[in-house]
């Protein structure tokens, strides 16, 4: 993978506007679906972001949405007086898998 010019692997919208020599706005419309960018600046924008690997932050989304994809699972602890069998762990997020991945929810998140 490419880094970027401040030597790190991942890269951000920043990055990738800067190295295409456009707004992080029009990065942002790139990755949005929006209108307002022309065919060309979107396809440079897309070639670097598929080059480099180019993953939105969902953390980083969610904030600036206002909306969160996550889905927190409490288990008790300790495991040992508690216990919670793998099968019961399995079969949970096989249901939450299916449950919310149909949705388009599950897939984009970061473990």
């Amino acid at each position: 993978m490419l880094s970027n010019s401040s030597g790190k692997a991942h890269w951000t919208i920043h990055d990738i506007a800067r190295e295409t020599g456009v707004s992080a706005k029009t990065v942002s419309r790139v990755l949005n679906h929006k209108n307002g960018v022309g065919p060309e600046v979107r396809a440079r924008i897309l070639r670097l972001m598929e080059e480099v690997g180019y993953q939105p932050h969902i953390a980083a989304r969610s904030l600036r949405s206002h909306q969160n994809a996550c889905i927190g699972v409490t288990v008790p602890a300790p495991a040992d007086e508690v216990p919670v069998s793998q099968g019961f762990l399995l079969w949970l997020f096989t249901y939450l898998y299916e449950t919310f991945g149909a949705k388009g929810e599950i897939g984009r998140a970061h473990v």
